[in-house]
């Protein structure tokens, strides 16, 4: 058969070009590009639509129905998935475990690795080259922008920028009412490397800093500039309006899965703001559970998973039931068009797209002395007794608030005792997190015929009186210091090190044996004001005598770029990989020159060996939501809570 000939089309500054997205076969191309941007209609409890600003996009016809339809993968089985009408049959698809590349549609193009509008001399990588040219056809014609999911540390920033330069407002964006301004929303701390990017990358561009104490109350201050750049913080506010007087030719939201969740405040804010083009990037599209792409697709407006009862049909509820794999084959067919994702090892004409120095992880064993065995059994058995008093009256489901404290004095006993009373008691989002993904359809029906292991009851002692015996230092105290001896050695003193850790009151006492050890160092968390965070982190990499910075991983643990540094020492686990990735890649990335250590402690025998088996499933998931493969039901069960607790069924 002939094969047909390929339609020009014109992009970047009226180059003329045959684009080489449009596959051969015309069915292919009516994939997600030609279903246009819609506004986000969040639904209130009682199911009606709320209220929602004018959307930018042009009147289109309804949206394709989703029909049925079963096909073999390739690995030759047959499986039965949902896919809008028209959609492309899998094997026109590249399903790359955990990668969406587009290279079969993209050459590198020598003329395309300069940019008019960037400083002298930069050149972009290939992978750049390619999302240059995505990021183009996916705002042409009816299309209205998408999701850049590259790795961490890839070069995300050039890309927004390059786009920006490229798209400027035409004649006919600015007769439709759309202003030339692209408005950048992002974490507080990343707001100044925005700033410093424009200023490397693009220095023509005008930038705005529309943040405390610079927010300017004048829409046409923002509409006058190229780029404006603001916060989560500021878009959530009840007192921000300016922000929705202006109509942006373009919107990013860096580090978009700071909206994963779509009933906070910041998720509904952001997807009222207008723009023709909108943009979600994140290293880490999916955190917890396959939820947290919702708003993502409610922000950039791709139908029809922008409805929620839509995702929650065809996505959310097959994969809470088990029936993964056609929940995911059809994610992915969605995501391949709308989504862009390359990792630091995807090859692009057989090299990688990034070449960095190797990344090594190690996890580290950190004995307990005799009395922190003891307070740690104390501990567990108290908290035991406790759940199982639950199981038996059939008020776990009910006071999960209580599994919670739980957990997180478990937690907490792994790293210091003085953490597990009183004041250091913090609150702990990521528990709160995990509680919340439970399965609704647990029941206690199962686990209140479990057996309680024989225990007697004067066998289970208060903790308390072990914390009124002082603990100076604790295992991992001692293990954090012991590495940044080691590394100094190694070194000669030439490397710094990143310690992280969930909570500030272990930063601090680590911070007090750091000084009766004379190592001198810097602190970044999220208690902390901007200036001194900023200041912080430029201490850090300008004074050569500062070798260790500690870090609240919810604070630091995204956006930065911190190539000073190669080692990084993660003091405590956390439910979610995703979150020690982002942390893993502010060090590893684009810059870095010497190769990257990681040590992450754990205890032996406690509820983080637990924790770290949980990670894995997480892991799993979020490459089965990006890639399509199949995978066992993720949802957590109430089973699986307990086992966190050691409690399993008899």
């Amino acid at each position: 058969m002939q094969k047909k000939a390929r339609p020009s089309f014109r992009f970047l500054d009226g180059v003329d070009m045959k684009p080489p997205w449009i596959p051969d076969s015309p069915v292919a191309v009516s994939l997600v590009e030609e279903t246009p941007m819609q506004p986000f209609s969040p639904k209130s409890k009682g199911g009606a639509k709320s209220e929602q600003p004018a959307a930018a996009v042009r009147p289109v016809k309804e949206e394709p129905s989703l029909e049925e339809h079963t096909e073999s993968n390739r690995l030759g089985t047959s499986h039965t998935s949902t896919k809008p009408n028209g959609y492309p049959s899998k094997n026109q698809i590249a399903v790359v475990p955990d990668v969406i590349t587009h290279q079969d549609e993209y050459r590198v193009l020598k003329e395309l690795e300069t940019v008019k509008g960037f400083a002298p001399g930069v050149k972009l990588l290939p992978h750049q080259n390619h999302a240059r040219q995505w990021m183009a056809h996916r705002e042409a014609g009816n299309r209205r922008g998408g999701i850049i999911a590259d790795d961490m540390g890839t070069g995300k920033t050039v890309q927004a920028l390059v786009r920006i330069v490229d798209g400027r407002a035409t004649a006919q964006d600015k007769k439709d009412g759309w202003s030339g301004a692209t408005l950048i929303v992002c974490p507080p701390g990343l707001k100044d490397q925005w700033i410093r990017e424009v200023a490397k990358f693009a220095p023509g561009l005008r930038v705005l800093d529309h943040h405390e104490p610079k927010r300017t109350s004048d829409p046409k201050k923002l509409m006058n500039a190229d780029i404006v750049i603001t916060t989560y913080g500021v878009v959530r506010s009840v007192a921000e309006s300016t922000l929705f007087g202006v109509r942006w030719l373009r919107i990013f939201l860096d580090e978009a899965h700071e909206i994963r969740n779509r009933q906070t405040q910041a998720a509904k804010a952001c997807c009222k703001l207008e723009g023709k083009y909108r943009w979600c990037m994140t290293g880490t599209p999916i955190q917890n559970k396959v939820e947290d792409l919702y708003p993502l697709f409610c922000f950039i407006g791709a139908r029809p998973l922008n409805d929620w009862d839509i995702f929650k049909e065809k996505v959310a509820r097959p994969v809470s039931r088990g029936l993964i794999g056609s929940a995911m084959q059809k994610l992915h067919i969605y995501l391949n068009g709308v989504m862009i994702r390359r990792r630091k090892d995807t090859l692009i004409n057989g090299h990688p797209i990034v070449v960095l120095p190797s990344r090594t992880v190690q996890l580290i064993v950190c004995p307990f002395t005799s009395s922190e065995r003891k307070f740690y059994d104390v501990v567990e058995a108290w908290v035991v007794h406790n759940v199982w008093e639950m199981i038996e009256s059939g008020e776990i489901q009910r006071q999960y608030v209580h599994v919670l404290v739980w957990l997180l004095r478990l937690r907490q006993a792994c790293n210091h005792p003085r953490l597990f009373y009183g004041e250091y008691v913090e609150e702990d989002t990521e528990s709160r997190a995990l509680v919340e993904e439970i399965d609704p359809s647990s029941t206690t029906a199962t686990v209140r015929q479990w057996q309680r292991p024989m225990m007697k009851s004067s066998t289970v002692k208060d903790p308390k009186v072990f914390v009124q015996k002082v603990f100076p230092s604790s295992a991992k105290i001692r293990a954090i210091i012991r590495l940044l001896g080691d590394i100094r050695t190694r070194s000669g003193g030439t490397e710094k090190t990143i310690v992280y850790s969930q909570w500030t009151r272990m930063l601090d006492l680590i911070e007090k044996f750091m000084d009766d050890k004379g190592i001198r160092h810097t602190r970044y968390d999220g208690l902390m004001t901007l200036k001194k965070r900023t200041d912080a982190i430029n201490t850090f990499a300008t004074d050569a005598g500062v070798s260790v910075a500690l870090v609240s991983l919810k604070a630091g643990g995204i956006g930065l770029n911190l190539t000073m540094c190669n080692n990084v020492i993660l003091t405590d686990p956390w439910w979610n990989p995703a979150a020690e990735e982002q942390a893993f890649d502010r060090v590893h990335r684009l810059g870095q020159k010497r190769p990257v250590h990681i040590y992450t402690l754990t205890t032996e025998d406690t509820i983080e060996g637990r924790i770290l088996e949980l990670q894995e499933k997480k892991r799993a998931l979020a490459v089965a939501a990006l890639s399509g493969e199949r995978l066992k039901g993720q949802k957590l069960t109430l089973e699986e809570l307990l086992a966190l607790f050691g409690i399993h069924a008899r």
